[in-house]
């Protein structure tokens, strides 16, 4: 009876041996889980805050025409974009294309009738939300799809959607449906 209690208390230290150190395996994996997780936000982050800073420079035709001096600006929507239902100009107010408190009033397709805005900041986004969300919504725009902005006349200006050019085919297994 004595070995059967020896080889007992030995099977009893190794199951309680056994599970603190899986015990102490999860505690670990826990804590690398939520470093990763902090890790995962601070570069979602910093992804929205270089595809804003992308977006908003992707203007490569935003310029004034030398003829007539009007202006045209192109910017890509982001996601927070669309979000917040926000058109920001950076690239375009960067260039001396258009400047603070500039007033703005834009034909956009579907309102019954011109807004009226400026560019506001913080941000350098037009000041008009409501107009554009439901532009937004309307055209079902994404990311990526861009807005053109192409002033007709001193101060006023049509804006143009242009959706992203989906490029999804080129990868297509052959036979394969988009």
């Amino acid at each position: 009876t004595e070995r059967m209690i020896v080889d007992m208390a030995k099977d009893q230290d190794y199951d309680i041996s056994h599970a603190v150190e899986v015990i102490e395996s999860h505690i670990k994996s826990r804590k690398r889980l939520e470093e990763l997780q902090t890790t995962l936000l601070k570069f979602e982050r910093m992804l929205e805050s270089v595809e804003q800073d992308l977006a908003i420079d992707d203007v490569g035709d935003t310029k004034r025409n030398q003829k007539d001096g009007l202006r045209s600006i192109r910017v890509a929507l982001t996601q927070g974009m669309l979000n917040q239902q926000l058109l920001t100009m950076t690239a375009a107010k960067r260039r001396g294309i258009i400047h603070d408190g500039e007033k703005f009033t834009i034909i956009i397709p579907g309102e019954n009738k011109p807004i009226t805005t400026e560019l506001a900041q913080p941000g350098n986004r037009l000041k008009e939300r409501g107009a554009l969300g439901r532009l937004y919504k309307r055209e079902e725009l994404s990311p990526g799809d861009k807005i053109l902005l192409q002033e007709i006349s001193p101060g006023t200006w049509e804006l143009i959607t242009e959706p992203a050019v989906n490029l999804d085919w080129i990868t297509a297994t052959p036979g394969e449906e988009n």
